[in-house]
């Protein structure tokens, strides 16, 4: 008997590859248990104070779909940076949450 690896572990492996970075399951989100797609909450040594969502589909032919926001953390800094200049140049004072 063969077992394939479920879908979370396959899709655990796409974001290593993809990032260069170990990922770690941390909880569930969505989806009932008749579907096709199920969120994950997972976390990375980067980034260890955040819960990076992680959204895992088994296609009709088997295959795996990982969509993820991991890209929103890695830029955030920059992101909040780049938001920063321009607020400044319209309003003297500003906050950014």
């Amino acid at each position: 008997m063969s077992f394939s690896p479920r879908p979370p572990d396959v899709a655990l492996e796409m974001m290593k590859e993809k990032y260069g970075v170990e990922f770690t399951i941390v909880g569930h989100w969505g989806a009932s248990s008749g579907s096709n797609t199920h969120g994950y909450l997972v976390t990375c040594d980067s980034f260890p104070d955040d819960k990076i969502n992680m959204e895992v589909t088994k296609l009709n032919d088997g295959t795996i779909e990982c969509r993820d926001n991991y890209l929103s953390y890695y830029f955030r800094e920059q992101t909040i940076n780049k938001l920063n200049e321009i607020t400044s140049l319209v309003f003297s004072e500003y906050k950014l949450n």
